[in-house]
């Protein structure tokens, strides 16, 4: 029901549900995607930033970096220095191209994220097909590379305009 009101806007509603859903047993790794998102779309930077390393914590990833970068110079750096990371594990280690791009978003690296969401079409990781709908890929919905990416999905560029959180 969170993700409902979000992807309707409605993001206080949003918040409530996931806040009441968080109290009752059950899965909280996609609740706290959701809550990452609601509270950067309602620009709680700080609130949105623990739940994103809650949320990716579930993965594995070594978020305590990021944590500690992110207190020191803010949510851009951070995600550089986790992207840095994530890319010298890769050498040993498959990671999803869809984490990588996500950093690299975050790092405002558009051109990296879109060798990556490139990458993870070539690779059909099967979650490429939400690209339209998390409030993440927001910054590359005007980018040209990422239209291309998603009429290559047969994904129509108004289904990532108006099917997202906006």
């Amino acid at each position: 029901m969170a993700r409902y009101y979000a992807f309707r806007g409605e993001y206080q509603k949003a918040l409530e549900q996931a806040k009441q859903t968080l109290t009752l047993q059950v899965d909280p790794v996609p609740l706290h995607l959701t809550m990452y998102q609601i509270y950067k779309e309602l620009g709680q930077e700080d609130s949105s930033f623990q739940y994103f390393l809650q949320w990716r914590s579930a993965f594995g990833e070594e978020v305590e970096v990021m944590e500690a970068n992110y207190r020191e110079f803010g949510w851009q750096r951070a995600a550089e220095k986790m992207l840095i990371l994530l890319e010298e594990k890769s050498e040993s280690n498959y990671i999803d191209p869809l984490h990588l791009a996500l950093y690299a978003v975050h790092a405002e690296d558009f051109d990296k994220a879109m060798d990556y969401l490139e990458q993870a079409y070539d690779q059909k990781v099967p979650l490429l097909t939400s690209i339209g709908l998390e409030t993440h890929w927001k910054p590359l919905f005007s980018n040209q590379r990422f239209k291309r990416l998603l009429s290559k999905m047969e994904l129509s560029p108004a289904w990532a305009k108006f099917g997202g959180f906006y």
